[in-house]
């Protein structure tokens, strides 16, 4: 994908400077930004490159640590559905009948 030159709105404190930004950008939830200035007249696109893959590697981590957040919560969620459940079927059917509730989960 091509970069997508634009001006920065009212509600900047950079208002009416140019940046490039993703394509996608607002239909996504697309990152990419860099203010115009920083790249423009440099021949130096190894250490755009870097600050590039610089970025990318920390969504990367940032992905990987809510990836692990999310398997948690589903973790414990589902823990706290089997103790409701336990707790309904004691409470209505005074036994529990598919699994044994007095273990943890």
């Amino acid at each position: 994908m091509v970069a997508v030159k634009r001006v920065a709105g009212s509600r900047s404190s950079r208002q009416g400077k140019e940046f490039y930004g993703c394509p996608l950008w607002p239909n996504s939830d697309c990152k990419f930004f860099v203010w115009k200035e920083d790249v423009d007249g440099t021949n130096n696109l190894v250490e755009i490159n870097k600050a590039l893959q610089m970025k990318i590697a920390n969504l990367e981590i940032d992905n990987m640590v809510l990836m692990e957040e999310n398997k948690n919560l589903r973790k414990k969620a589902d823990q706290n559905i089997k103790s409701r459940i336990c707790l309904i079927a004691e409470l209505v059917l005074g036994f529990v009948f598919w699994f044994d509730c007095s273990t943890s989960f």
